[in-house]
Formats: C-alpha cells, structure tokens, sequence
C-alpha cells in the first residue's frame, strides 16, 4: 500500500468505500450465499439505522441495562487453565439439527 493509499484513510467514508467489497469478496470466497440487495451500511451515514441505534442504546442506559465506569478484561479475571467456552452439543437424528453454546 503506497502512502498516498495510506493518507486516504484519514477520511472515514473511505473506510466505507474501501472495505465492504473486500469483506463481499471474502465472503463470497467461503462459499456463502447472500443476498446483497439487503445489504446496508451499519454507521451514522445511515441516518435510518444510526437512529435506531441511538435508540436502542439509550432504551437498555435508560433501564440500568448498559452501565459505565471501570472497565474489566476478561482474559485478566481468569485463570489460564479455565476453560473460555464450554460447548454442548445435542444429536436429534443424523445430521445433527441442533446445537448449543454455553458460555462461562
């Protein structure tokens, strides 16, 4: 990447412009199908989903469900030797149809 592709970055719509292709084309080359027509940006440049946001956000503030001050790293709360994820998987048949995730 030359400097001048460097600078450019600076700007955050470049982000915008520069990115979505490369995560479309990464996407595309693990095989998953997408329908790009519903594909939308997720940042204030969507006034209609920014809104919605902002709303949601302030609902779960406004209910004592999102909470700032201290911040906690997990990684620093544990021991090496726990376990992160404890996965549990139910069988209904072959191929299995479902599957569950249990995190610690």
């Amino acid at each position: 990447m030359w400097i001048i592709e460097v600078v450019l970055f600076a700007d955050a719509s470049h982000w915008l412009e520069y990115f979505p292709p490369l995560a479309k084309e990464d996407l595309e080359a693990l095989g998953l199908r997408i329908d790009w027509r519903r594909s939308f940006i997720t940042t204030d440049v969507n006034p209609y989903y920014d809104s919605f946001v902002r709303w949601q956000f302030l609902t779960l503030k406004d209910r004592g469900k999102v909470k700032f001050g201290k911040r906690h790293l997990g990684l620093r709360k544990m021991s090496w030797n726990s376990p992160l994820i404890n996965l549990s998987i139910e069988m209904f048949g072959s191929p299995p149809k479902a599957a569950r995730c249990q995190y610690l």
